[in-house]
């Protein structure tokens, strides 16, 4: 129940109710990119997007042997950006790391458990990439 007014920007209507996008916006001072990450053999990596309010889709390919990078034009702000990975695979010998590389791309890193980039790593990896407004 809500009591007084209820508006949006922009306002269409004096009774017109906010999204769910523009509520997001007002209460998180970032766009969020979140996805669980698969990857086998030497394919690009596949995303399951659980959420994205960066503005465009993130387009994952392999570079090499565990390097893997995410490209949207012009979405990632230097010193405004942070990314989290968490691995879903119990090996904790293998090493995953994830950072933008500049404004278009963020990498994502795979080793093994002797520090060499290794493909099949990633499955089930959890991350979010935050840019902050």
């Amino acid at each position: 129940q809500v009591a007084g007014t209820i508006s949006a920007s922009p306002a269409t209507t004096a009774n017109q109710v906010p999204t769910w996008g523009q509520v997001q916006e007002v209460a998180r001072p970032y766009k969020v990119y979140t996805a669980i990450i698969q990857q086998s053999g030497i394919n690009a990596p596949v995303a399951t997007v659980l959420e994205n309010t960066l503005g465009g889709t993130l387009v994952w390919g392999r570079t090499s042997a565990g390097v893997y990078t995410g490209t949207l034009t012009g979405a990632f702000a230097f010193n405004k950006t942070v990314c989290f990975a968490t691995s879903a695979s119990a090996n904790v010998t293998n090493k995953i790391g994830i950072g933008i590389t500049n404004a278009n791309f963020v990498t994502l890193r795979a080793t093994n458990s002797v520090d060499v980039g290794s493909d099949g790593v990633v499955g089930g990896l959890s991350i979010e990439i935050r840019v902050y407004l």
